[in-house]
């Protein structure tokens, strides 16, 4: 609770998440900036950053220096935690450029530069899952709940039933953690803040207790935390990620209206589906929740999140984007061609989550490699990512008919997943020239922090062959926006042929 007086919400950043949030900043600092008055990056190639803060020093005029809105985007909802979390970030990144220019224009600390935030009411936001701006979501939810597969492994199997007795006898009673948000954030909260731990779930003092184990079993704060992160990601994952792509509808929207401006599409055809559509820049921030993390991951397909991994504070997604020179590659004869038709855009995304890279988990990008054709990206999320009907989804979500727990077969928002075996091995090397830009989607603070990021970058890549991807009629059908046939040969203005390879 509450005990101050004043405005403090409850769930604010600790002084560890502040660390946290400071060490992420301090990472996208040594990943992408040169700066030799501090010694930051001067092993990196003017093509493998993102900044030169000596170039950036010279930029002093409000609007133009780079941490200005619109040469970054930073996006947030209106808790404390995820506000400063963001901050945090650009503090990290810019604190020794924006000292510079203070210094340069004889500024004192009463004229700190100012970084735009954009945001939202916190109880109309949907930067996590809303049942008040969204009741269908609270629908689609319990609908979930009743399915068998969950009823089976989450209330009448054995391991159900021994973590409801487990929260009975020791946790004030199963109602208290029925809520697998509220369970997790007690055990987080109280483990990552160095707090008293339920004896049960403090390895470090039961650990030997014979009679614990003989009635729970061994590894039981594993399990619990297994246990109530599957039950929740069921939620997430059920019926083709429906519930994950309602609730990142509009924020799949927001991302791509930053994305697309990289994309080989017509702006006058992109702006009728995002009339929010911003002009290319370095820099997109978004500041959320782990729910918001989960829900995006999984709105992606079920491989590229497993549902058992709870995320942890400071979690961090980048989104990077590449942009494809093949003019000076030195490649076998024909292998030039070939790269050109998996990368038709000439602009490829990597997806990294926490150092992990997850490209290669989304259905259709290469099985051995770290680039994706950013085609496909859109090509997942444009189906759900119409903000003009979402408001209807949300009101009168299409009921299922499927038996409770078989694939969705396309219901409102179309099957996403058309890419059912990878197949080719064919690697080849040494592309020269390679451009990079970075986009950056960050979900972060209170669990979460993801980014997205715009910089130039060579290095050597390899390539698979893909199987391709047809944009049928009836696929570019779903955009109200296509009333001709001229107009259906086209993903939103992406100027492909609708048989043409996109991949």
């Amino acid at each position: 609770g509450n005990h101050l007086g004043g405005t403090c919400q409850a769930g604010q950043l600790t002084v560890r998440g502040y660390e946290q949030q400071k060490q992420n900043g301090n990472f996208l600092l040594h990943a992408y900036v040169k700066d030799s008055l501090n010694d930051v990056g001067m092993d990196k190639a003017m093509d493998e950053i993102l900044w030169n803060f000596d170039e950036e020093m010279k930029i002093t005029t409000e609007g133009q220096r780079a941490y200005d809105d619109p040469n970054i985007y930073f996006r947030s909802d209106d808790d404390q935690s995820t506000l400063m979390s963001g901050m945090l970030v650009i503090r990290q990144l810019f604190e020794e450029l924006m000292q510079e220019h203070m210094k340069i224009q004889g500024l004192t600390d009463r004229y700190n530069p100012v970084v735009r935030v954009h945001t939202s009411d916190r109880d109309r936001d949907v930067f996590a899952p809303n049942y008040d701006t969204c009741p269908a979501l609270l629908k689609i939810e319990l609908e979930a709940q009743e399915a068998e597969s969950f009823y089976t492994n989450y209330t009448k199997s054995h391991e159900a039933k021994l973590m409801m007795s487990l929260a009975d006898e020791f946790l004030g009673g199963w109602y208290k953690v029925v809520n697998p948000e509220v369970a997790m954030d007690c055990i987080m909260t109280s483990t990552c803040s160095d707090r008293e731990t339920p004896y049960v779930l403090d390895p470090e003092l039961s650990h030997d207790d014979s009679n614990l184990k003989m009635r729970y079993g061994d590894d039981i704060f594993n399990r619990f935390v297994k246990f109530h992160t599957e039950r929740k990601s069921y939620i997430y994952r059920h019926q083709n990620a429906i519930f994950s792509k309602l609730v990142t509808n509009p924020i799949w929207n927001d991302i791509l209206s930053g994305l697309l401006a990289f994309a080989d599409a017509d702006i006058n055809e992109m702006k009728k589906a995002w009339p929010d559509l911003r002009p290319p820049l370095k820099m997109s921030l978004y500041s959320g929740h782990d729910s918001t993390l989960m829900a995006l991951l999984s709105s992606l397909g079920p491989t590229v999140w497993n549902g058992s991994d709870w995320p942890p504070y400071g979690s961090m997604i980048l989104i990077e984007l590449y942009e494809l020179d093949f003019s000076n590659s030195v490649q076998p004869q024909g292998s030039t061609s070939m790269l050109k038709s998996t990368y038709r855009n000439k602009i490829a995304f990597r997806m990294i989550y926490n150092g992990e890279v997850l490209t290669n988990r989304i259905a259709g990008c290469p099985a051995n490699e770290e680039l994706c054709d950013i085609d496909i990206l859109v090509l997942h999320v444009f189906q759900f990512s119409n903000v003009t009907e979402w408001e209807e989804m949300c009101d009168a979500p299409e009921k299922k008919k499927s038996g409770g727990d078989e694939e969705d077969k396309g219901g409102g928002f179309g099957t996403l997943d058309p890419f059912k075996d990878r197949k080719g091995d064919t690697r080849t090397k040494n592309i020269n020239g390679f451009q990079l830009f970075i986009s950056g989607l960050v979900c972060a603070g209170f669990g979460a922090l993801a980014m997205y990021a715009f910089m130039i970058k060579s290095q050597g890549t390899t390539n698979e062959e893909l199987q391709s991807l047809e944009l049928t009629a009836t696929v570019m059908a779903t955009s109200p926006t296509h009333n001709s046939e001229a107009e259906r040969s086209s993903l939103y203005g992406m100027r492909h042929s609708p048989t043409a390879a996109i991949i």
